[in-house]
């Protein structure tokens, strides 16, 4: 039961960085969560997508989104400090997000599609219980109607 509930959260979670990626070259898709302006300690996070791009930067005080040195084909990372703070960004390409992200959910997708067995005659369509003999046209495992085999 977990295992389907992490393999469907993981598959929605690719979804949504590939549309994200494919979005990105009309749009900015922009995400900022950060402290409130007046607290003491300003934490801020920003994840932006430009051009399949993925930048994730964290920084002590609110500031932009820092393109200046854009990732190479692998990603870049850099850590600035400046008037006290400290800017950390991480810039990942779109493609290597995707892979990451696909890691869980295609494999398992692949195994539970090659996993499944062809049903054979004279067993329940639902559960594969064996229905010799059974005259009622109900399986007693899972209660599907059927033919009386």
């Amino acid at each position: 039961m977990k295992r389907r509930i992490l393999l469907k959260l993981s598959v929605i979670v690719l979804t949504v960085a590939l549309l994200c990626v494919i979005a990105s070259y009309w749009l900015d898709i922009y995400v900022s969560v950060g402290t409130p302006f007046d607290s003491e300690v300003m934490l801020y996070l920003l994840v932006d997508v430009c051009r399949g791009d993925f930048y994730f930067q964290y920084a002590d005080e609110q500031i932009g989104v820092n393109r200046a040195f854009g990732g190479d084909w692998w990603g870049s990372f850099s850590h600035i400090r400046q008037q006290g703070g400290h800017l950390i960004t991480l810039v990942l390409p779109g493609w290597l997000v995707v892979l990451l992200l696909s890691a869980y959910p295609v494999p398992m997708l692949a195994y539970g599609l090659l996993r499944r067995k062809p049903i054979p005659p004279g067993h329940c369509e639902k559960c594969g219980y064996n229905l010799k003999g059974n005259v009622s046209g109900v399986c007693p495992e899972c209660g599907e109607k059927m033919e009386a085999v």
